[in-house]
């Protein structure tokens, strides 16, 4: 049997859960703040700030590595690809569950963002995904070969 009880007053909100799975009943009390209007807009602005970012900073690897050794080419796509499956499995696994938690049973306050994003349960995920997008720039990074029938005159 678990319990959990939510009062509000103000900005304080006092979370009660009564745990009864095991020989010994667990009582776990938590006072926190709830969250500032001005979080939500300021949250969406963020989301839509990274995402431009990293959607510029996709667009100038991809074309850094467009003329690239063909074998390095191949391995950013790859590192590309699994990077992106390595971001986006923990949030389509969190967030649906958190979801479904938050309409099953009132609460004063959502899940902290990060639980959304699957972490700190999924982290491992996300810092291999972190690892494999910097190897991806790596890649990137070096200058990039003039092909052939290109020449620079110089006068």
């Amino acid at each position: 049997m678990n319990i959990t009880v939510y009062a509000q007053r103000a900005d304080n909100i006092l979370e009660v859960h009564i745990a009864d799975d095991t020989t010994t009943p667990v009582m776990n009390f938590g006072m926190t703040r709830a969250t500032p209007w001005s979080a939500y807009p300021a949250g969406v602005a963020s989301f839509l700030l990274g995402t431009l970012g990293a959607w510029c900073l996709f667009g100038w690897a991809s074309r850094r590595t467009e003329r690239a050794h063909p074998a390095a080419q191949a391995l950013a796509k790859f590192l590309y690809g699994f990077a992106m499956f390595l971001w986006w499995a923990p949030i389509l696994v969190a967030a649906p569950q958190l979801l479904s938690h938050h309409l099953d049973e009132p609460h004063y306050r959502w899940h902290l963002p990060w639980e959304w994003l699957g972490q700190p349960a999924l982290a491992l995920a996300f810092l291999l995904g972190c690892l494999t997008l910097t190897l991806t720039l790596a890649l990137a990074l070096p200058p990039r070969r003039q092909p052939a029938d290109q020449t620079v005159a110089h006068h």
